[in-house]
């Protein structure tokens, strides 16, 4: 912190552990001096440039860890991540929440599930894209701009297996079901 010589203070803040959580936008800040019982407010902007390190959240087996991208392409920093049970959405023409746009946005699903022995049929639906492996293999893959219903079928050996599914909105109406 510094004092310009017109009187002006100058912070520079680092926020590099709540950076995953603290959005792009204005932000009411009250800094409070320890020496006094002035309480001085401001409107901080935050930037989001680069990732700070997010801790990885920790999902209970069965459920997916899901990671929500402001963008289609999964890039970048997951602009929110929550446990979820399941994936089983239709958000129509609107948006999934946590600050993403309606359109052009993207989710990573990811989770370890116990099977029992036996065939399984995998099936994925989506407007506009979805990809799916089991264990690292590729289950099914239509990414692109178009309604998609998608099948696989595999024998599995009981134990648990690592389910990853990707998913893309574009334009429109956005889907996303697997199970």
């Amino acid at each position: 912190m510094k004092v310009s010589e017109n009187g002006r203070l100058a912070l520079v803040l680092i926020i590099l552990a709540a950076a995953c959580a603290v959005p792009a936008g204005l932000h009411l800040l009250r800094p409070q001096e320890a020496r006094s019982d002035e309480l001085h407010t401001a409107l901080l902007p935050v930037v989001r440039k680069g990732c700070a390190p997010c801790p990885p959240a920790d999902c209970p087996v069965g459920q997916f860890l899901a990671q929500y991208y402001d963008n289609s392409d999964l890039d970048g920093c997951p602009v929110h991540t929550r446990c979820e049970p399941g994936i089983d959405y239709n958000w129509g023409d609107g948006s999934p929440g946590y600050g993403l746009p309606a359109d052009h946005f993207s989710v990573r699903w990811t989770g370890t599930f116990h099977f029992d022995d036996g065939a399984y049929e995998f099936v994925g639906y989506a407007d506009d894209g979805m990809r799916a492996w089991l264990d690292g293999s590729l289950l099914f893959d239509s990414w692109g701009e178009q309604t998609a219903r998608c099948r696989a079928a595999r024998i599995i050996s009981g134990g648990m297996h690592r389910i990853r599914v990707e998913y893309c909105e574009r334009l429109d109406q956005a889907i996303a079901r697997f199970h």
